[in-house]
């Protein structure tokens, strides 16, 4: 095999690696922000169910309570904490590619020691490759689970604050449409 190809196979696994490694920022960052939604709605259902409100509503937050309970411990455990397989510290690689050489240097030509170090390399980032996209596959199947628990409490909400927030909105609206039809009136 040519150096090149092995040095190709190379980055490829290191571009398939630091983009696996990326993806689980991007994840974490997505629960995060899934658990401030789900504070949120829960600061929201608590405020409901301590106040005023019809045994209905309290019922219905009560669900949503159970739901927002069920979609939090999805998003912590897309956060919990996982070992990502990274590249060696560059003082440990360099020995290792010190050894490397040392111990083939006397049985093999140069160009087949870096070709064997490309390949080498090639294998082992390609394998933390292939680790680290299972820890992000699981990593997707809990926030995929904690968004769709979400999504119950979410609905919820909406349902009982649109219908509210209509009622407080409309008349507001209605006063100052009525204000800009005379104002348009008197300008035509």
């Amino acid at each position: 095999m040519k150096i090149e190809i092995a040095e190709w196979l190379s980055e490829k696994a290191e571009a398939s690696n630091n983009f696996e490694i990326s993806t689980g920022d991007v994840l974490d960052v997505k629960a995060g922000v899934l658990l401030v939604i789900a504070t949120f709605l829960a600061t929201t259902a608590t405020t409901i169910v301590m106040g005023e409100s019809s045994p209905e509503q309290k019922a219905m937050q009560a669900i949503a309570m159970l739901f927002l309970a069920g979609s939090g411990m999805f998003a912590v455990a897309e956060l919990w904490v996982k070992k990502y397989s990274v590249d060696k510290v560059p003082k440990e690689y360099l020995k290792w590619v010190r050894e490397t050489e040392a111990h083939w240097e006397e049985h093999k030509p140069a160009q087949e020691i870096t070709e064997y170090l490309w390949l080498s390399e090639a294998e082992s980032t390609g394998k933390a490759a292939e680790e680290n996209r299972v820890i992000n596959q699981k990593k997707v199947w809990s926030l995929k689970r904690a968004f769709w628990l979400l999504l119950v409490p979410l609905a919820i909400d909406l349902l009982w604050f649109v219908p509210a927030g209509y009622k407080l909105i409309m008349p507001l609206f209605q006063t100052y449409l009525s204000r800009a039809v005379a104002v348009a009136e008197v300008l035509w």
